[in-house]
């Protein structure tokens, strides 16, 4: 078989089976592989091999090669490689669409000439854009190596989803100027999502951690320079760092991961936005007073009502009275921690049966309730009631369709992960036995799954 002769066709299903950016879930939102084997590096030395066969591999075989940045070689060295590779052949910077970026460290290296030069005139370029030291330029022993990730940034115009280490965010804000003072923005235009969180973050891994810095000189500045982002997910924003005004006028997405915001940091962050479609509050827990309760997370969304659609409020912190998450009328999904409504006390063992019914959004087709196990015997009965109530006369009316209860079992016994679950609890199967007319019309989901 003469390799050079396949179809084209053929030749991007065996490519893009190597790529590792082909191969992520991109459909989790907070999801970055980060991929630092000897057995995935192999697989980068197998595209390079490819890359060298002939033209007509080695076009697809580059495409594939570079469709993300970040994989597997974390390395400073690898980052001067990559920024260099996109300076001589800026060719390839058009097929990179995903890039996972952090400080470089300071490279114990003398640069050659050539080194120097590329440095240089890359530097030159961008003059009006990084805050570049006093001339002459001394950039040995690797006091140069700050500026290599802006200039990365600079040469990928094509970047879809950037996802930022924000350790020492703040230096690296140092090196590039405010758009105020530059005249332009700096980062490319077509980035679609970003992500900010303190070191990689894996697929398998949850929460993201923090602190996040949104000031002006970290966080806040790098948010600034971007236009037309679509989603923004941030792994623990520190609270004293939100500051109006923020510039997010084109976020729709948003997602706050491992979160500890009072109401008022919240509603800066969600005034910001523009028409929100979706947003997602993954609650942690703070010593810090006044934390957001779902009543105040849902009458701070109460401002987006006309274009919210999904919503999670995940909080730990329990409202007196819920009576806001029903105002976000056109939510058609919502997952909700039940511990936000309800904590059983010895003085309320049970929650009352009526107390979820005309709670919330009249249009949801799907609700999640995230629920401990202690507590399902005092739920069970105001979430039959609350289902059963979404059962009109007329099947045809009917909105809600999938109900789901994630019953969380806290730590798994003997530390082992994952372990089977061997029972389902027994008011689940009370709810799905007297919801019986729902479940002709819907579906009923249970999961049980130990805290990780």
């Amino acid at each position: 078989m003469n390799l050079q002769n396949l179809p084209q066709e053929l030749i991007y299903t065996i490519c893009e089976s190597l790529c590792l950016h082909c191969q992520i879930d991109t459909r989790t939102p907070a999801s970055f592989l980060h991929i630092d084997s000897p057995g995935t590096r192999g697989i980068r030395k197998t595209q390079l091999d490819l890359c060298l066969l002939c033209k007509s591999w080695g076009y697809i075989a580059q495409r594939v090669l570079h469709h993300s940045y970040g994989f597997p070689e974390r390395s400073d060295r690898g980052d001067v490689r990559f920024c260099r590779t996109l300076c001589e052949k800026p060719e390839l910077g058009r097929f990179v669409k995903r890039i996972y970026l952090r400080q470089i460290s300071q490279l114990d290296l003398d640069l050659d000439k050539d080194d120097d030069a590329w440095l240089l005139k890359s530097l030159e370029r961008f003059s009006d854009t990084l805050n570049l030291p006093q001339k002459p330029f001394n950039f040995r022993k690797g006091a140069w190596s700050s500026f290599i990730i802006p200039l990365i940034l600079l040469h990928i115009p094509t970047v879809e989803d950037l996802q930022i280490d924000t350790r020492n965010l703040d230096h690296l804000m140092q090196q590039i100027k405010k758009p105020s003072e530059s005249h332009l923005h700096t980062f490319p235009q077509n980035v679609v999502k970003v992500t900010m969180s303190e070191g990689p973050h894996c697929q398998e891994v949850f929460p993201l951690r923090g602190p996040v810095d949104l000031s002006d000189t970290a966080g806040g500045g790098l948010l600034s320079n971007i236009q037309g982002f679509d989603i923004l997910i941030i792994g623990n924003p520190t609270r004293q760092t939100i500051k109006s005004p923020l510039e997010l006028d084109s976020v729709r997405n948003l997602h706050l991961i491992d979160v500890c915001l009072g109401r008022e940091e919240l509603q800066l962050l969600v005034s910001a936005t523009g028409p929100l479609e979706v947003f997602k509050y993954m609650g942690g827990f703070t010593q810090e007073p006044s934390p957001a309760t779902a009543q105040d997370i849902c009458e701070v969304l109460t401002i987006k009502k006309d274009t919210l659609t999904e919503a999670a409020v995940l909080t730990h912190y329990t409202a007196r009275y819920l009576t806001a998450a029903r105002t976000p009328e056109n939510v058609t999904w919502l997952r909700i921690a039940t511990k936000s409504i309800w904590k059983r006390t010895e003085s309320e063992p049970t929650l009352h049966d009526q107390a979820l019914v005309d709670v919330f959004p009249p249009a949801l087709s799907t609700i999640i309730f995230e629920a401990d196990r202690e507590d399902m015997e005092g739920l069970s009965a105001a979430l039959t009631k609350y289902i059963l109530s979404n059962c009109p006369d007329n099947p045809e009316d009917q909105i809600l369709k999938s109900v789901q209860i994630h019953v969380h079992l806290g730590i798994p016994p003997g530390g082992v992960r994952n372990p089977p679950v061997q029972e389902e609890d027994p008011s689940c199967e009370r709810i799905r036995r007297e919801c019986a007319l729902f479940l002709k019309r819907g579906d009923i989901e249970v999961n049980s799954v130990y805290d990780d």
